[in-house]
C-alpha cells in the first residue's frame, strides 16, 4: 500500500478572506523508516515541560471550549455527509 501525501496552499489576495486554493499531488514515496528497538508504545504523544509555569491568573476552571449561543446550522448543512451539527 503506498501513500498519498498532499501539499494545500492557501492564498489571501485583496483582502479577500479566501482568494483561491489548490491541491498539488506528491508521488508516493518510499518509506525505510523503522521504529527503534526499545521503543515505548505507551510513552506519551508530548513531552511535558517541567520547568514550565502557568502565568499568574490563569483561570484553570474554565472550559475549554466556549459556545457561541447566536450560532445556527447553515442550510446548506447535510447531516449525512458531514455528520451531526454542532453549534462552534
Amino acid at each position: 500500500m503506498g501513500l498519498l501525501f498532499f501539499s494545500l496552499k492557501l492564498r489571501l489576495q485583496n483582502g479577500l478572506e479566501c482568494g483561491g486554493a489548490y491541491l498539488k499531488y506528491l508521488r508516493p514515496q518510499k518509506l525505510d523508516a523503522v521504529k527503534p528497538d526499545d521503543w515505548d508504545e505507551d510513552a506519551p504523544m508530548e513531552i511535558e515541560d517541567e520547568e514550565a509555569v502557568k502565568p499568574e491568573g490563569w483561570l484553570d476552571n474554565e472550559p475549554e471550549d466556549i459556545s457561541d449561543p447566536e450560532a445556527t446550522k447553515p442550510e446548506d448543512w447535510d447531516d449525512e455527509g458531514h455528520g451531526g451539527w454542532e453549534a462552534p
